[in-house]
């Protein structure tokens, strides 16, 4: 194994490189509706709809990867090397298994997840097309994840960034080739755009491959296999489980709203929504690379018992997403009709885009309060109970609200985004409380391996 030494973090040196390889990572999905939406609307629409699974399925294998990244994290912080690699290693064996189970389920049943949306017709053929083909490279998500996570842990995220380009580009090639037919090739449509898709995910596997037997480990890695034990498994599902009901409760939550959307409004209001997820989706890059940054930052501190050094990096994370979430929604509104003309020249959808991205404003900045404290939460290792919260107010404000506002108001897709602002505005004042609680102090990897608080605080004092 290698013995790297002991780095010195710094949340902007990490946070540009996960801000650039977010960008980089939403082009994938950006980039196929983009391109189909010089075929048709509804094909944007298909691809989007399908996405939605396969986005269900990567934060499931997020799980193990998140729960890994803050015990490696934790370990690193301690200088505990050998345990920082048998996690690791762990997180890939684990990831991986669940990637081949997942990836045949969804092969098998996609019509069937793609029915319980509520698509139809002509948008149910187009996305069983892209689905049945890009459920081959969900795999491929669960492996990419789980070495992500590891470089993350050892602050190697220019790494991730460089290979998350190169993913990028080959992806844009291969879509324009494939999609509207270039070099000869007859147009293919959403089934190009998903063959396109998976053989990027298949070069960007092998990248990451490589530079985790040349950065972080040496195929030597695979001893630790005889030294991995149950409490080992134990501790990553003890992070791990209340990670996956929030995870899982957010995205069934979207699917439920979808279906909403998809059984109660209009094509209108459904082309809408697709194109401001994809917009919104970039404004929301740079508080998921601080969150990410932050999180790692807090589990390193905490390793190493820097507790009012972990409450000060946190606090320094809120403040600079607030501030730069806010200016860049703002700044859209202003732009509305510009970004939705990109998708379309429709201006019923344009019009309804611009109502929604006065909404997205709230609903972006709830988001940077709540996605910035859970990730510090996390980074401490107090997970179960911002999971309760957090699921109580999905159920409750989101979809509750979405029902009540298709049957009681004429807002349509906007009053379900009105609803969303509630909901990530009100979770993020609780998040806000809990961490001005302390309550996640002495939460870390001893406490999580179920030794005893005091002997756990006293350690990692020395």
């Amino acid at each position: 194994m290698h013995t790297a030494e002991k780095k010195e973090l710094r949340l902007f040196q990490l946070a540009w490189p996960i801000f650039v390889s977010n960008i980089l990572g939403i082009l994938l999905g950006f980039i196929d509706v983009y391109v189909l939406s010089r075929v048709s609307d509804l094909a944007s629409s298909a691809v989007s709809t399908a996405c939605q699974i396969t986005s269900l399925c990567s934060l499931i294998f997020s799980v193990v990867c998140g729960a890994t990244s803050i015990l490696v994290a934790q370990y690193l912080g301690r200088g505990n090397r050998e345990r920082a690699s048998q996690t690791g290693l762990l997180c890939i064996l684990l990831n991986t298994s669940f990637g081949v189970v997942i990836s045949a389920v969804v092969l098998v049943f996609h019509d069937a997840f793609l029915q319980m949306l509520g698509a139809q017709g002509e948008l149910f053929a187009m996305a069983s097309a892209y689905l049945g083909i890009l459920a081959w490279g969900i795999v491929l998500d669960a492996y990419q994840g789980a070495i992500s996570s590891i470089l993350y842990s050892h602050g190697e995220t220019r790494v991730s960034m460089y290979i998350s380009a190169s993913m990028g580009v080959l992806n844009l090639v291969l879509d324009m080739i494939m999609v509207l037919g270039l070099l000869g090739l007859p147009p293919m449509g959403v089934a190009g755009a998903a063959i396109a898709t998976l053989i990027a995910k298949v070069v960007c596997s092998v990248l990451l491959t490589v530079v985790y037997f040349t950065r972080i480990e040496s195929p030597a890695v695979f001893r630790c296999i005889r030294a991995i034990r149950m409490a080992d498994v134990k501790s990553i599902f003890a992070l791990g489980v209340p990670s996956i009901f929030d995870s899982a409760n957010y995205n069934i939550t979207q699917l439920i709203i979808t279906g909403i959307v998809l059984h109660y409004l209009s094509e209108t209001d459904i082309v809408a929504r697709t194109y401001l997820l994809n917009i919104a989706a970039f404004f929301q890059l740079f508080t998921n690379a601080i969150a990410s940054a932050t999180q790692l930052m807090i589990g390193h501190r905490i390793g190493a018992g820097q507790y009012g050094q972990a409450n000060g990096e946190c606090m320094r994370g809120l403040k600079l997403s607030v501030l730069e979430t806010g200016a860049i929604s703002l700044i859209a509104c202003v732009f509305s009709d510009q970004l939705f003309s990109i998708f379309t020249q429709n201006p019923q959808v344009i019009e309804i885009g611009r109502h929604l991205m006065w909404a997205n404003v709230v609903v972006e900045v709830g988001r940077a309060v709540n996605v910035v404290l859970v990730g510090g939460l996390r980074g401490a290792g107090d997970v179960s109970v911002p999971v309760f919260i957090a699921a109580c107010c999905m159920w409750v404000i989101a979809v509750g609200g979405s029902w009540l506002s298709v049957h009681l108001t004429a807002w349509g897709t906007v009053g379900i985004w009105i609803v969303a602002g509630i909901d990530e505005c009100v979770r993020g004042a609780i998040m806000f409380g809990r961490w001005k609680s302390k309550k996640w102090m002495n939460r870390g990897i001893y406490r999580i391996a179920g030794r005893p608080v005091a002997e756990s605080a006293a350690e990692t004092m020395q």
